[in-house]
């Protein structure tokens, strides 16, 4: 069998609001891949996280702004420099990521043929690339069941065309015309970068290209929402290993549990409630002091948090286990609860 590629993990952010999910990333990296070269993209870096990196030297800072990207819509643009300069093996993380653990043995022993994406959690609408490909007018070359979710990629040198693909067709008209439209929302072929993603592999130019999906609850826990981490992978979760990927869905814990939130309605108590007790918050905490910024949000707690917590009596699987059930059994009539 063949020696493992070397990865390089690569992400990207310069939102100062973000910059907590960032050190988090970071901070995690070193404690589950120590010596593993990351690429961090960040044109607006600020002087306090450029010396708060320099603890970090399997960290390399690259704070020239990514050609052609647009706010989340930078991934392609990220990648590609590394893959053309032969980096062999290219792990996307978005900064709302958290490992709990050592995701390198997922990509250890694959061929260099597969391209590696997530799975959207079950509990979101639209799911599938059937819709997406139709909306877009491309040929359906073949169909996922479920929606591919772009919060953790893999890619090697042999996908920089599918890469490039996906980099032209964010700056298409199209999807700049879609994704742009204030109210009520975007389509769902156009939220996010994800979606455009989901039409470039369903395609049929890059159909035979061999597709590894990260299993929900498996390979990363979608964390914070009532259902993103269904009761089923929960229960599933009492006989698996704790999966080594954390992903901090819609909004962020740093923001929803900051005292300065408002909270001025029953969804948004609840809504904390699920943060509170998400497996990202509590695995956030073990790097309070190490990341160097004020974090009130880690100490956010509430009767019914603590009540939870107990229930699941330490274990990360448990934890929250009642509210996802109770959930579930209301969901048919709140839909608004789902995610």
């Amino acid at each position: 069998m063949p020696a493992p590629l070397p990865i390089t993990f690569c992400f990207s952010e310069d939102r100062p609001e973000v910059e907590v999910g960032v050190r988090l990333l970071v901070a995690s990296l070193r404690r589950h891949c120590p010596g593993t070269r990351s690429v961090f993209y960040n044109a607006k870096a600020s002087e306090s996280l450029r010396r708060w990196l320099r603890n970090y030297p399997d960290i390399q800072l690259v704070e020239e702004r990514l050609e052609g990207a647009d706010a989340w819509n930078c991934k392609p643009h990220a990648m590609l420099p590394l893959l053309r300069a032969g980096h062999p093996q290219v792990v996307w993380l978005d900064t709302d990521i958290l490992l709990e653990g050592d995701p390198r043995p997922i990509f250890a022993n694959l061929a260099p043929e597969e391209f590696v994406v997530a799975q959207e959690p079950a509990c979101v609408t639209n799911q599938g690339t059937d819709g997406r490909i139709k909306a877009w007018g491309e040929p359906i070359g073949r169909s996922f069941p479920f929606t591919l979710n772009s919060c953790v990629l893999r890619a090697t040198p042999l996908h920089i065309p599918l890469l490039e693909r996906w980099e032209k067709w964010l700056a298409d008209e199209r999807y700049r015309k879609w994704y742009r439209v204030p109210e009520p929302k975007p389509p769902f072929y156009a939220l996010s970068d994800q979606d455009v993603l989901n039409v470039v592999l369903a395609c049929r130019d890059f159909s035979n290209v061999p597709v590894k999906v990260l299993k929900a609850g498996v390979d990363l826990i979608h964390s914070g929402g009532a259902l993103v981490y269904s009761p089923r992978e929960r229960l599933r979760g009492l006989f698996c290993p704790h999966p080594p990927m954390l992903h901090a869905l819609a909004l962020k814990p740093w923001v929803l549990l900051d005292p300065r939130f408002d909270v001025s309605s029953r969804y948004w108590f609840f809504r904390q409630l699920l943060q509170e007790i998400s497996p990202f918050v509590a695995a956030a905490r073990k790097y309070r002091e190490e990341i160097e910024v004020p974090c009130p949000w880690l100490d956010f707690r509430t009767t019914p948090g603590r009540f939870v917590r107990v229930m699941g009596m330490g274990h990360w699987a448990l934890r929250g286990l009642p509210v996802g059930l109770a959930v579930q059994l209301l969901s048919s009539c709140t839909p608004r609860l789902r995610n």
